[in-house]
């Protein structure tokens, strides 16, 4: 009997040191990226026009509101409803506003035809 009660003692001792936290890896990635979220919301800015892809699946579109430490407010549709989002429930971030000149470049090369043309048929 003692030996059994011995037997016991020393493979539950060996089991509880042996467990490894199956998670400790993934929070430190996690919370990496939470960061880096935060970083990108802080440097876009209130009143900025997003695109928010959350861990759920969820796909939200509108305006930064607010900022804070730990979360941010997003302003959603015409209606302006709001949803506060923690930094770390958030997959990805995209910024869905105008990249300034982009769109000028096609209609800079259409008014140069346009004035190629009128100047070749005079």
């Amino acid at each position: 009997m003692r030996k059994l009660l011995s037997m016991m003692l020393i493979l539950l001792t060996s089991g509880a040191l042996t467990v490894a936290p199956v998670f400790g890896k993934s929070n430190d990635s996690h919370d990496k990226a939470a960061a880096k979220i935060k970083q990108k919301i802080t440097r876009l800015g209130v009143d900025a026009p997003l695109i928010v892809k959350l861990d759920d699946d969820r796909k939200l579109t509108g305006r930064i509101g607010e900022i804070s430490d730990e979360s941010f407010v997003i302003r959603a549709g015409a209606s302006g409803d709001q949803q506060v989002i923690n930094y770390a429930d958030v997959r990805q971030v995209t910024y869905a506003g105008s990249t300034g000149g982009a769109n000028l470049g096609p209609a800079f090369l259409v008014f140069i035809a346009v004035v190629v043309v009128t100047k070749l048929l005079r």
